[in-house]
């Protein structure tokens, strides 16, 4: 069964869908998409609810895993648009019956991939060549690649 991992910001989302074993995962679906201008915060809730809906209903994911904010992170309108759009891809996972979802911050999807628990082992010394074409995806789909990844 597929994963899904996830990585969402304030103007935009990263998803992707690996199929396959953590050996050797396959990418099925991998995209940045924009948030709409000029929605309200519901409005754009809602959005990406029916977005997410969308991906769950062309792929059977037994899991989710979510790149969460970093600690350092400072608290702000930002971050609490980002949590929020986190909350509403664990809500349209729950509703297509996903209920295998992960929040993880980098050290922990190092963890998780094999690495020791340290963040910046994800750029030094993991091996990504397991995932064809990886260096071509933006960092933000890699998030969510390695998240997903992590996952399986």
């Amino acid at each position: 069964m597929a994963v899904l991992g996830v990585r969402c910001s304030n103007t935009d989302y990263a998803y992707c869908v690996l199929s396959g074993t953590r050996d050797a995962p396959s990418v099925e679906a991998a995209e940045l998409i924009l948030f709409p201008k000029g929605f309200s915060e519901p409005e754009l809730l809602k959005w990406l609810h029916q977005e997410m809906a969308k991906v769950f209903n062309s792929h059977e994911c037994g899991a989710v895993g979510i790149k969460k904010p970093e600690v350092p992170v400072k608290r702000s309108n930002s971050l609490e648009t980002r949590i929020q759009c986190e909350a509403i891809v664990s809500l349209a996972a729950a509703e297509a019956g996903c209920l295998s979802v992960q929040r993880l911050v980098k050290a922990s999807i190092a963890k998780r991939l094999g690495l020791k628990g340290k963040a910046n082992y994800l750029r030094t010394q993991l091996d990504t060549t397991p995932i064809d074409g990886f260096d071509d995806y933006t960092l933000k789909v890699q998030e969510a690649i390695l998240v997903g990844w992590s996952c399986m």
